[in-house]
């Protein structure tokens, strides 16, 4: 639950006890089949996320702010309440994998788009399907210059986006590829533009030339040209042994350790060939491994994934929120270091544990928890009281009790924490609502707590 989901809940458990694990990950492998009508009516109240990049200029000038707003406070709506938890997970890694940096002007357009027709419809579907939509992408082609991209004459194409494809989307550093390949790269995807009429990809004839190419990684022209030749070698990258195994490791890591078991990797890059580079049979994979199961609380929750646990861990409701209200969500990303869609570099997010445990990102943690739990967070509510246990026999008990509807895993340094902060008051099985709230801050800044 707390590494295939946002985090655990009483009503996901119940679930999950209901079905089975197996039947459970069956069902979040067919996301279309569930209903999701109470997140999406939610979703409904931002409608700049569903906006053309035009509407978007004319709405908003070259105010990025409320645009970045919205998008990050669906995605955490989402995040919380989407009865399609995978589906949601799967968003966001494919988000990282291919990403893209709103705070450059015209890209602050052109990302709604993205996630709505490159990231959310193959984001359970074929891997190829989805790095051919990210190459058309115009937020994509403008982030990596290759909107410009011209090898006609005497221009050089420009080679951000053949680097980028190769090393950060396919096979990886590592994967056996050159200077040359990148080269290459550039001058079979030379042409594809963004028409500035449509902004939409256009492919330009005119500023198309293959003259010099030969071979990319084992991909040859055989005689073709123009967007189909570009079509072609990326339907080839997205098939090498090099790409499985890259994208192989990027999901264990994510899913299962920082240093992911290279045997599982190497089952997953072998299952992604066989498949088609169809992403729903690896994920069943990597999910019911003895690997994963064997690695709980391996992975050091980021600022988003902490905001949409807890969220859902204390039963946060925005049913009220109205557009800009949770603008609080993007100020908090950005202060603990994960600025939601405008991350600078194309690389995303580091997904290891290191950048983000350390003294200052802690205390950001913890203030966080805090105001979730005193109720603080602008525009959005927690009735503390429904995560009271009922008829503990002790502080021991109420403390157990408590943790396990909270879907906080106990130690026994959360547990002393948990019967200090209960020892100091007048009933320790029967506290107030402040020191209810007060435990409730203890248990989610424990380090477990900080895990998934």
């Amino acid at each position: 639950m707390r590494r295939a989901t946002f985090g655990p809940t009483p009503a996901l458990g119940a679930s999950i006890a209901t079905m089975g694990v197996s039947g459970w990950i069956d069902q979040q492998l067919a996301p279309e089949l569930l209903d999701d009508v109470k997140t999406e009516n939610l979703v409904a109240k931002f409608p700049s996320v569903g906006m053309d990049p035009f509407e978007l200029r004319d709405t908003y000038q070259d105010r990025r702010e409320p645009i970045v707003s919205d998008l990050t406070s669906v995605r955490l709506i989402r995040a919380i309440y989407s009865e399609r938890q995978l589906y949601e997970t799967m968003v966001g890694f494919w988000t990282d994998h291919f990403n893209t940096d709103m705070s450059i002007s015209p890209i602050m357009y052109l990302k709604g788009v993205d996630e709505r027709e490159v990231i959310r419809p193959h984001a359970l579907g074929r891997f190829s399907d989805m790095l051919l939509a990210s190459a058309m992408s115009p937020a994509m082609l403008v982030y990596l210059n290759n909107a410009s991209s011209r090898a006609d004459g005497n221009n050089v194409p420009n080679e951000n986006y053949a680097r980028e494809l190769l090393e950060l989307h396919t096979v990886g550093v590592e994967g056996g590829y050159d200077e040359q390949d990148v080269a290459e790269v550039a001058h079979v995807l030379s042409g594809w533009t963004v028409d500035s009429d449509t902004a939409k990809m256009w492919f330009n004839p005119a500023w198309h030339s293959m003259e010099s190419v030969k071979s990319v990684l084992g991909w040859k022209p055989n005689g073709l040209t123009g967007q189909a030749a570009g079509e072609s070698l990326i339907e080839h990258l997205a098939h090498l042994p090099q790409t499985a195994k890259f994208i192989a490791t990027k999901l264990c890591r994510h899913f299962v350790a920082d240093s992911p078991p290279p045997a599982l990797v190497d089952r997953v890059a072998a299952e992604y060939l066989a498949t088609e580079t169809e992403i729903g049979p690896v994920m069943r994979m990597i999910l019911t491994s003895e690997e994963f199961a064997d690695t709980s609380l391996e992975k050091v929750r980021r600022p988003f994934e902490l905001i949409a646990a807890q969220s859902r861990s204390v039963g946060l409701d925005v049913s009220s929120t109205e557009p800009g209200e949770l603008r609080v969500v993007s100020q908090l990303l950005r202060q603990m270091g994960e600025p939601i869609y405008t991350w600078p570099s194309p690389d995303g997010p580091p997904d290891v544990a290191s950048p983000w445990i350390n003294a200052g990102t802690m205390l950001q943690r913890w203030n966080l928890t805090l105001s979730l739990t005193a109720g603080d967070l602008q525009a959005a509510s927690v009735d503390i009281e429904q995560h009271r246990p009922v008829d503990p026999a002790n502080s021991a008990d109420f403390i157990e009790l408590m943790a396990a509807g909270l879907g906080v895993p106990l130690d026994d340094i959360t547990r002393q924490a948990g019967r200090t902060v209960l020892d100091s008051t007048a009933d320790p099985t029967n506290p107030t609502t402040d020191e209810l709230a007060d435990l409730t801050a203890v248990l989610l800044v424990s380090p477990a707590a900080q895990r998934r």
